[in-house]
């Protein structure tokens, strides 16, 4: 098959930090081939427009790629674009022209679904922009590409995470405005405390990481994840949780949240963390009855 290219198709899924693919090729002789797309999410707020942020993608593509396809989120509104051109209602295709592209777009992130892994608040946000702060869920997308190349050849997503302006991105979840950052490690665990300006935090950062390592040096359940990383939520939104772990190792507290109780929802949402089961239906009340048990 010398001479011949071989056209290899790849998908990719990206949902809240998971990847999963599917490809076929036919084969080609000659030594395997790897290339990456590198993608940069760029989060930012916009005061304007309470409940959305502004997300921007910019991509450098290989010079194997010949189509990418992106899935835009629900709701979104696209702002901008740089060698991409819209084919359905929330899909855009790479023109080819050049090795980079960009797109800008306003995406609704205000969450009501309520309940989940958390405990029992007295609102409605699970997650929630004001306009001068957020604490939100990185929006998804979807993307689909293919590429020039033999069967041992491959292009791979890779992902860098950005904030214009303050703010400090986890793996799942996202402040966006002014914060102090504060690190522990303990364990083998490093914790992040990311405490907003615009939250009144009722207990000190050194006594919630004496509660956590605690937690971490004794709880023989789970494994202990490498970084872990714990929002203060400001009480001032109508929160429906007290706290919601979400992804592997992100969750976010209340900042009136108590440590002397015997719900502590730091230690709630932590033990969340190191659950690495699923469950069905009929057993998902094992999820939040074991996290209170520990």
């Amino acid at each position: 098959m010398d001479g011949r290219v071989a056209l290899a198709a790849c998908v990719l899924l990206v949902l809240a930090g998971v990847a999963g693919t599917a490809g076929v090729g036919a084969a080609q002789s000659g030594p395997s081939e790897t290339a990456t797309i590198d993608r940069t999410v760029t989060l930012s707020l916009t005061p304007s427009e309470p409940g959305r942020i502004s997300v921007t993608l910019d991509y450098t593509f290989p010079d194997s790629l010949r189509s990418f396809e992106l899935t835009l989120p629900e709701d979104s509104v696209v702002e901008e674009t740089t060698a991409f051109e819209q084919e359905t209602f929330r899909r855009y295709d790479w023109t080819g022209d050049g090795t980079s592209a960009s797109i800008t777009m306003s995406v609704p992130v205000n969450d009501s679904s309520s309940g989940g892994r958390a405990q029992t608040g007295t609102g409605n946000y699970d997650f929630v922009d004001t306009g001068n702060w957020a604490l939100v869920r990185i929006p998804q997308t979807s993307s689909r590409w293919s590429w020039a190349g033999g069967s041992d050849s491959s292009v791979s997503l890779n992902t860098a995470y950005a904030v214009d302006g303050a703010g400090y991105i986890g793996e799942t979840m996202a402040y966006l405005g002014p914060y102090e950052r504060h690190r522990r490690t303990a364990a083998g665990q490093t914790f992040t405390l990311v405490v907003p300006d615009a939250a009144n935090l009722v207990e000190s950062p050194a006594d919630v990481f004496d509660s956590l390592a605690d937690a971490s040096r004794s709880l023989r359940i789970g494994d202990r994840d490498a970084q872990v990383n714990i929002f203060v939520a400001p009480s001032d939104v109508s929160w429906g949780a007290r706290g919601i772990q979400y992804g592997d190792t992100d969750a976010w507290v209340l900042d009136d949240s108590e440590l002397d109780r015997a719900s502590n929802t730091w230690l709630h949402e932590y033990i969340h963390t190191r659950q690495a089961f699923q469950t069905d239906v009929e057993m998902q009340w094992v999820t939040e009855a074991s996290a209170e048990y520990y």
